[in-house]
Parts: structure tokens; C-alpha cells; sequence
């Protein structure tokens, strides 16, 4: 897989999260176009990359603990837990 491919996939975790929009796994990884296992080994790396995402049991909907995203909407830049950016535009 392309890594913007891969980054595309991200954002659009990102934005499910940030919108509390997931559902179950199943769910996710079906709005995401992906297999279950896929999206939790992805949930993983974002985990490893600082997102604080969490599950929650009432609203069936994965989110961000604290205030956070991996997509500087004004910049379209990515960053990791650490502030390290990646941009995809030259």
C-alpha cells in the first residue's frame, strides 16, 4: 500500500473519530473500506503515534479522549503525538 494511500485512510479515521461517527468496529472499518483487522492493526499505529482513542460503550463510537487530531485542517499537514509534521504537499 502506498503510504498516501495509507495517510488518506488515516484522515478519514480522523475525521470518524473526531466526529464520534465510528460505531462498532465492524461498522468502522466498513465506512473506512476496510477489514476489521485492518482498521485495529491501523487503531493500533495511531495509538503508538500518541492519538488517545478510546471506545466508548454507551454511544457504540470510538473518540479522542483529550483534543486531538491528526489533520491540521488549515494546513493539511499530519502530525504525530510528538507535534512532527508530514506534509503531503511539495
Amino acid at each position: 500500500m502506498s503510504l498516501l494511500k495509507y495517510l488518506e485512510r488515516v484522515q478519514r479515521m480522523d475525521d470518524l473519530i473526531r466526529r464520534k461517527a465510528t460505531g462498532n468496529a465492524k461498522e468502522f472499518a466498513f465506512k473506512v473500506g476496510i477489514s476489521r483487522s485492518v482498521l485495529m492493526s491501523h487503531l493500533r499505529d495511531m495509538k503508538e503515534l500518541g492519538a488517545p482513542i478510546r471506545f466508548c460503550e454507551m454511544n457504540h463510537s470510538y473518540y479522542y479522549e483529550d483534543d486531538f487530531s491528526f489533520i491540521n485542517s488549515k494546513n493539511g499537514k499530519y502530525k504525530d503525538g510528538k507535534n512532527n509534521t508530514l506534509s503531503l504537499k511539495s
